[in-house]
């Protein structure tokens, strides 16, 4: 075995993959993310970490431009996937190592990869929307027609792109391998290790599109750069697909929010499992959620492995036992206690008792027991969200948007598309 042959088999060994869940495709996302893990692969939290782009669901046209950014930020050798059933998902993935270790594919890819082009002051944000007229579909991350994969030539075979390939469900190719992109276009919270993904409304007045600080009326201490504007999602780690929260910052307070959803495809879920099972397995996403933004991995993980194991069809008794055990542990930790302190009471949150309501439910309906009555629906609208983080940093922020619900974000968008 040479020495590119060892490497390529190392690199294609773990592979990392930045999941993109399109609102109305959560159980996908699970799905996908429970194969991951039984594959011993990685979830990545942002572009740089990531050897391929999976998105979940079909992109409608808002995403096409946050599609395009993530994706000429991966580092090559990389791989774009999309899928819209479950059934495309073990193909997908199937696929992955061979075409991540496809050399010549990725050198092709790579020579054709957008240079640091920086977008002209006041424009808007180079995300392809002038330049994706190159790509045959016409859409940035519109899905490719079935057994056509996506590519920037028009419709000629792109990097990677075999005719033997053309009939798999997935992995396609490149949403756009033209795209006139900034790579320093994207807001990014590097502080946390994560990245906001988009693209709407930016002011685009400072170099390379990236957005300067000004003061304003409404500055708390009146000095000059004091003033950002910085929107929130919808492509977060652990952050609801379909949220937006625009806010502007007082340094790293928060001054004034706005929450809004973006559109999905429509109603596609549920799929298995039905019923209470899927409640429980919600609820064990949410909270593995909330546990990771709080620091505490092991007890994340050990969430999620229960949501994993519920979706692959575990009996509940098992699965309720371990969850009965990790919730001691949450109860019992003074550390975690402590963390969550800085969430506020004010809108009715009180982040570590939604917690343990979270869990608690998910095993009284795994034991077919009557679950409790929980604290009250939270937020009851949008603009509960925007005056719930008023006044706070950034990282406490990001735990409050975690304490909502998927029920309460489905509920909202029918509110507001009704």
């Amino acid at each position: 075995m040479g020495l590119g042959q060892l490497v390529d088999r190392l690199a294609t060994t773990r592979i990392h993959i930045l999941v993109l869940e399109i609102p109305g495709h959560r159980l996908l996302r699970m799905h996908a993310e429970a194969v991951i893990t039984v594959r011993g692969w990685v979830i990545a939290d942002a572009p740089a970490d990531a050897d391929v782009l999976l998105v979940c669901g079909d992109p409608t046209e808002v995403f096409g431009p946050l599609i395009e950014g993530l994706w000429n930020q991966i580092p090559g050798p990389r791989r774009y996937a999309q899928i819209s059933t479950l059934e495309a998902l073990p193909p997908a993935f199937d696929s992955l190592p061979a075409l991540l270790g496809d050399r010549a594919a990725q050198l092709a890819d790579a020579r054709q990869r957008p240079k640091n082009v920086e977008a002209e002051e006041g424009t808007p944000a180079a995300s392809g929307t002038e330049t994706a007229q190159h790509d045959h579909q016409g859409h940035p991350g519109e899905p490719p027609a079935e057994g056509h994969p996506v590519d920037g030539h028009g419709g000629h075979p792109g990097p990677g792109d075999d005719p033997a390939h053309h009939n798999e469900p997935a992995p396609h190719e490149t949403p756009s391998s033209h795209a006139d992109m900034d790579d320093k276009n994207t807001d990014m919270d590097m502080d946390m290790g994560e990245m906001d993904m988009d693209h709407m409304d930016m002011d685009m007045s400072g170099p390379a599109g990236i957005a300067l600080a000004s003061g304003d009326d409404g500055d708390r201490d009146g000095l000059e750069m004091d003033i950002t504007h910085l929107a929130l999602g919808p492509v977060l780690p652990h952050w609801p697909a379909a949220l937006v929260l625009r806010c502007t910052l007082h340094g790293d307070v928060v001054g004034e929010a706005t929450a809004e959803l973006l559109p999905g495809p429509g109603k596609t879920e549920p799929a298995m499992p039905f019923g209470d099972r899927l409640r429980a397995v919600e609820l064990c996403d949410t909270a593995g959620h909330l546990l990771a933004l709080a620091g505490w991995a092991p007890a994340a993980a050990a969430v999620h492995r229960a949501r994993n194991e519920l979706l692959s069809g575990t009996a509940p008794g098992p699965v309720a036992a371990r969850l009965r055990r990790t919730i001691r542990r949450i109860a019992r930790s003074r550390t975690l206690r402590w963390s969550l302190a800085g969430i506020p009471h004010a809108g009715r949150i009180d982040a570590r008792t939604r917690l343990l309501d979270w869990l608690q439910t998910a095993i009284a309906l795994l034991d077919n027991a009557p679950a409790g009555i929980g604290e009250e629906p939270w937020p009851q609208t949008l603009q509960e969200i925007g005056t719930a983080v008023i006044g706070q940093e950034l990282t406490t922020v990001r735990l409050i948007i975690a304490c909502i619900e998927p029920a309460r974000i489905r509920e909202l968008a029918v509110a507001q598309d009704g």
